[in-house]
């Protein structure tokens, strides 16, 4: 007999994948959050072997996820801690872990480790990994070890949303069997170094916009850059972003619905604009009109709705969440003494006390916490 499934399509798989591993993910930061990891087996068997589970491997069968994997097997002291295999006794990549925060000491001798391990039977990717950082390594390239990294990811600071798409693409079985993420891992290593220090600010410039005085991005990039000992311009990092960063997104746009929508039907496709995201908010005498929140535009009509819209909707993602008193939600109305405002029909209430600048920056640190991209799922639209 054969089955049909008409409605399961790639895109269907990888979008399921993907919503997963961040779900993944999002309880992962928790859990390093709270110091849930207490040595490198628990590092190496909940959470490595947790989110390789969700990249599609298939972590009980030793022959693709191998454990104390022996890279010369006369050699009992030189061990992988995991191994991945796509085709048997030939290694796709090789794990090494370490004990939570260890990695902040330094990884020049985890790196040696590695050039070891990669000398004589040669993993195309190699990884280093204390749980919250990782490091990816493109071992089929010339020169130093340390300059084969080509990505470096903090699961406990990145966008996690970021996070999901890197992970999928440099790790996922299927990206690694159909030789993208190879692929990718050349183009960024052929990057040159004015270049690779812009695509690596993105993700803490993308943070610093969120903080007043909400900077522009590029703004932001060179000054994040600057930190490494480079010099660029604004001209630079734009040009970086309009021709080499497509998943650089900018604040949703009106997305052409008419005046009468009150958000009530799914967007279908909501466009994005870059050169929204370059400029900093303008909240001189101009007051909102809309606030886009995951997926709809609501209108509104004052900055203390656009905190009101936003939280409702997110109001299950951040109860009890770790966030500033000024961006929490409470049941108790004399938790916010000066200005407390009641969430729509719900027994809850926020400090609805702030200026639009410090709206604008509560809105987005919640939508952060509650597991969206404050930068492509939040944004809002003045009056003329």
């Amino acid at each position: 007999m054969h089955h049909r499934f008409d409605k399961i399509t790639l895109r269907g798989l990888y979008i399921a994948m993907k919503d997963t591993l961040k779900d993944a993910l999002k309880d992962i930061r928790y859990k390093l959050a709270n110091r849930f990891y207490e040595c490198e087996e628990h590092i190496r068997l909940s959470l490595v072997s947790r989110i390789l589970y969700e990249l599609g491997w298939d972590i009980w069968n030793p022959c693709e996820v191998n454990a104390e994997y022996k890279p010369f097997p006369a050699e009992d002291n030189k061990k992988v801690d995991i191994a991945l295999f796509q085709i048997r006794s030939i290694p796709t990549a090789y794990i090494e872990i370490k004990k939570h925060g260890e990695l902040d000491n330094g990884v020049s001798a985890v790196e040696e480790q590695l050039r070891e391990y990669c000398k004589d039977n040669t993993a195309t990717f190699a990884i280093i990994t204390d749980g919250e950082k990782w490091r990816f390594y493109y071992s089929q390239t010339g020169g130093k070890f340390s300059d084969k990294c080509f990505k470096v990811l903090d699961i406990k600071n990145d966008d996690l949303d970021e996070l999901a798409e890197a992970f999928r693409l440099f790790l996922s079985k299927n990206s690694i069997e159909s030789g993208e993420a190879k692929k990718e891992a050349e183009n960024y290593l052929k990057l040159n170094q004015r270049q690779r220090a812009i695509e690596d600010s993105i993700p803490l410039a993308k943070k610093v916009v969120l903080d007043p005085p909400f900077p522009r991005l590029t703004e932001a990039i060179v000054k994040v850059v600057a930190e490494s000992g480079i010099t660029i311009t604004e001209k630079e990092a734009e040009d970086y972003l309009r021709q080499n960063s497509p998943r650089v997104r900018a604040l949703p746009t009106e997305s052409g619905r008419q005046p009468e929508d009150t958000g009530t039907t799914e967007s279908k496709h909501t466009p994005y604009r870059l050169s929204a995201v370059l400029q900093p908010p303008d909240f001189k005498n101009r007051e909102p009109v809309k606030v886009f929140v995951i997926d709809k535009w609501y209108p509104v009509r004052s900055w203390r709705e656009v905190k009101e819209f936003t939280y409702m909707k997110i109001l299950d993602k951040i109860i009890g969440a770790n966030l500033p008193k000024a961006c929490q939600v409470s049941t108790d109305p004399k938790y916010f003494p000066r200005s407390p405002k009641r969430i729509g029909n719900t027994n809850y209430y926020y400090d609805g006390n702030h200026s639009s600048s410090a709206i604008v920056s509560h809105c987005k640190r919640a939508i952060e916490v509650a597991g969206y991209n404050p930068n492509t799922q939040w944004g809002y639209e003045l009056k003329p």
